[in-house]
C-alpha cells in the first residue's frame, strides 16, 4: 500500500583537497658590464668599475632597471697598455615575487678590442641568466670572437670563440710577457642558491700582471617558500522521489567468512640517497655533494645545512631531475665561526616539483656525519 511520497534534494560534499606550491618571496638580480682589478710588478692595483651596474631591490621590479656606459678601458697601470678596451655597454635586471615570480639579468658589451691591441677581440659579448621556482639558467653569446694565443706568431695564432661557448670554455694565451686563461661562460652556483654568469673572465697565470678582469657579469636568484592551499567543493543533485511502503522484513544469518590480509615492505629508496663523506671548504665557504633520485621531467630544490660546533653554514641548489641517481653539488657559506678539519653533521632536504602545475610532489630529508677538510 502506498503511504506517501517525499521530494529530497541531496548535497554531496567532497573532502577538502590540499595542494602545495613554491612561491617566490624575494628576488636577487644584478648586472655589470666590466670590472678590473689588476696590478703589475706588485704595484698598487688599478681598479676599474664595475660599470655600468644595476641592482634589483629584494621586492623586485616588473620594469627593467637599466644602465649604459659609452666605453670601458682596463689598463695594466694608469696611462699604460690596455688589458681590455670596449665600446658601448648596456646592462639590465628585472624580477617579481609571487607564484610565478622570476628574475632575468642581462649584460651586453660591444666593440671589444676598440683599441686594436688586445688579445681578446669580438664584435659583441653578452651574458644572460634567469631564476624562478623551477630553477636557474645561464648563457653567454660571443659574436665574431677570437683570442690571440701566441705573441711570437706572425698573426698572433687567433683561436675562434664559439658563438655559444659551453660553461667554463677556456682558451690559453701566451702574451709574450706572461700567460693567461680566457674563461668564457663561467657559471657559479652561489651558497645562497643564486647563479653568477661571467661572459668572460681573464685570469693571469704567469708574468708581472696579477688580478682579474671580468666582462658581462649577471646574477639571478629567488627565495622560495612552500605554501599550502585548501579547496573544497560540493555538488547538489536534483530532487529525487522517495516512496514509503509497508513491507515484511525477513533476516538471514550468513556464516562468517574469513579474510586474509597481506602486507608488502618496499625498499627504502628515498629521494635523498647519500651525502658526500668529505666536505671541502676554505673555512667559511665550501661545497658538499648530495645524491638524489627523482622522476625525469621533474625539478628539484636541495638545501643543506652543515654544523660543526659553533660553525654553521647553509646552501641550496636547483636543477632538473634525470630519472636516475644524480650527484648535485651544493655551495655553502657561513657568516660566523669558520670550520676546521674534523667531523661535522650535514643535513640535506630535497623537494621535487611538477614544472607544469608548480606543485611540490615529494619531500625527503637525511642527516649524516661528514668529514670537513679545510684547503
Amino acid at each position: 500500500m502506498l503511504l506517501g511520497a517525499t521530494l529530497v534534494s541531496v548535497g554531496l560534499g567532497q573532502a577538502p583537497v590540499d595542494a602545495t606550491h613554491l612561491t617566490v618571496t624575494a628576488v636577487q638580480g644584478s648586472a655589470y658590464g666590466c670590472f678590473g682589478n689588476t696590478s703589475i710588478f706588485g704595484n698598487p692595483p688599478v681598479v676599474t668599475g664595475p660599470l655600468p651596474s644595476v641592482d634589483l631591490p629584494p621586492g623586485g621590479s616588473a620594469v627593467p632597471i637599466t644602465a649604459e656606459a659609452p666605453l670601458c678601458d682596463i689598463q695594466v697601470f694608469p696611462g699604460g697598455p690596455f688589458v681590455v678596451s670596449t665600446g658601448p655597454l648596456a646592462v639590465s635586471t628585472q624580477g617579481t615575487t609571487g607564484p610565478t615570480g622570476s628574475v632575468t639579468s642581462t649584460a651586453t658589451i660591444t666593440d671589444v678590442n676598440r683599441g686594436g691591441q688586445e688579445a681578446l677581440d669580438a664584435e659583441s659579448i653578452s651574458s644572460t641568466c634567469t631564476a624562478d621556482e623551477s630553477g636557474l639558467t645561464g648563457s653567454t653569446t660571443v659574436i665574431n670572437g677570437t683570442v690571440q694565443t701566441d705573441a711570437d706568431a706572425p698573426d698572433g695564432a687567433p683561436v675562434a670563440v664559439p658563438v655559444n661557448p659551453p660553461p667554463g670554455h677556456t682558451i690559453f694565451a701566451d702574451l709574450g710577457v706572461g700567460t693567461s686563461n680566457y674563461i668564457f661562460n663561467e657559471q657559479i652556483i652561489n651558497p645562497d642558491g643564486s647563479i653568477t654568469v661571467n661572459a668572460v673572465r681573464i685570469e693571469p697565470l704567469t708574468g708581472p700582471l696579477t688580478g682579474t678582469v671580468i666582462l658581462g657579469q649577471v646574477v639571478c636568484g629567488v627565495t622560495t617558500e612552500v605554501t599550502t592551499t585548501t579547496t573544497s567543493t560540493s555538488t547538489t543533485l536534483p530532487p529525487t522521489s522517495t516512496t514509503s511502503t509497508s513491507t515484511t522484513s525477513t533476516s538471514t544469518t550468513l556464516p562468517p567468512t574469513s579474510t586474509t590480509s597481506t602486507s608488502t615492505t618496499l625498499p627504502d629508496d628515498g629521494l635523498v640517497g647519500d651525502i658526500g663523506d668529505e666536505v671541502r671548504t676554505n673555512g667559511n665557504r665550501g661545497q658538499v655533494t648530495v645524491v638524489i633520485t627523482c622522476d625525469a621531467g621533474s625539478l628539484f630544490l636541495v638545501e643543506v645545512e652543515i654544523t660543526q660546533g659553533a660553525a654553521q653554514a647553509t646552501g641550496r641548489a636547483r636543477g632538473a631531475c634525470t630519472g636516475s641517481p644524480q650527484e648535485v653539488t651544493v655551495g655553502f657559506a657561513t657568516a660566523g665561526a669558520g670550520f676546521t678539519d674534523g667531523p661535522a653533521q650535514a643535513c640535506a632536504t630535497a623537494r621535487v616539483g611538477d614544472p607544469n602545475t608548480k606543485t611540490v610532489t615529494e619531500t625527503d630529508e637525511d642527516c649524516e656525519e661528514v668529514t670537513v677538510e679545510v684547503t
